[in-house]
């Protein structure tokens, strides 16, 4: 009896088209972000690692360190979310006015 080979990843039934090239002539911006290229890091890592706990820190009156700590698990608990990059999110959530920070 012939032992029937089944390959894993077998594609021969599958035809994926190639992707159409743009028309670069009624393309006018293109926008490429190389980690910090067109999204500072900088800003975003002093922004919310200083300037929000020192806030937070400010209006609990308790330490920088302390509010960092305390903050920490929050801010990590909602990376990768649309609630990480919400601003009006974080102002309620942290009961702070980050517009204005």
């Amino acid at each position: 009896m012939k032992a029937n080979h089944i390959r894993p990843y077998d594609t021969g039934a599958m035809h994926t088209p190639l992707p159409s090239i743009p028309d670069w002539g009624r393309i006018d911006t293109v926008l490429l972000d190389m980690d910090g290229t067109i999204l500072d890091l900088k800003f975003d890592n002093t922004f919310w690692g200083e300037i929000v706990p020192a806030g937070f820190a400010a209006a609990r009156g308790l330490e920088l360190d302390a509010a960092k700590a305390q903050l920490s698990p929050v801010f990590a608990a909602k990376q990768g979310t649309l609630d990480w990059y919400c601003i009006e999110y974080w102002s309620r959530e942290l009961d702070l006015n980050l517009e204005s920070s």
